[in-house]
């Protein structure tokens, strides 16, 4: 119902204007950040057959029992606590994971198990150790990766420049994203060097 979507707000809106194409019913797996992220397009994604993950922020779940700012320094690197429910005809499986800051994520089709091991520096025992990690971030992190790359790869690369004007940062920032984007596309289209 087209009529409908116009109630879940403006960045909500963008992901249903951009996944009006995918057909109905094929359990397609979207995933996008706590920006886009509302209950209501939630559960309208799950009945057009769409099944999502994203990331989270505490405010956006009412009545969530997950632990909050105070309590989630308490959590040991590692830990996580899920928290299960529906939303009209949708499942919605709510995690938090410590790892150096409390990540939150919410899905309808996977939840916190099975977990798997990942290395992580811990800076106190200044060597590596191995830490449980949910099912949800494992995913998350395999088919977010290309937005997150650019912004790690501009946050390390990023032109050197200041100035008060906000057009010109907006350039500056355009070309940091030409230059990186060209060169994934480079490192993708030649083949590795054979030594």
């Amino acid at each position: 119902c087209v009529g409908c979507v116009w109630g879940f707000g403006a960045s909500s809106n963008v992901v249903v204007r951009l996944t009006r194409n995918i057909p109905v019913n094929k359990n397609h797996k979207i995933f996008f950040d706590n920006y886009y992220t509302a209950i209501p397009l939630i559960e309208y994604l799950f009945s057009r057959g769409i099944l999502s993950l994203r990331t989270v922020r505490l405010p956006h779940l009412p009545n969530c029992p997950l632990p909050h700012k105070k309590n989630e320094k308490k959590m040991k690197r590692g830990e996580s606590i899920e928290y299960i429910t529906s939303y009209e005809s949708a499942p919605i499986s709510a995690v938090i994971w410590k790892d150096n800051k409390a990540v939150k994520l919410v899905s309808t089709y996977c939840g916190e198990t099975p977990k798997t091991k990942v290395i992580r520096f811990d800076r106190s025992k200044k060597k590596e150790i191995e830490i449980d990690c949910p099912r949800l971030v494992t995913e998350y992190n395999h088919n977010m990766g290309g937005v997150d790359l650019l912004d790690s790869h501009i946050g390390r690369y990023k032109i050197k420049f200041r100035s008060r004007k906000w057009y010109m940062r907006l350039f500056y920032h355009l070309i940091d994203m030409t230059v990186v984007n060209s060169w994934c596309l480079y490192k993708r289209s030649t083949p590795p060097m054979l030594w």
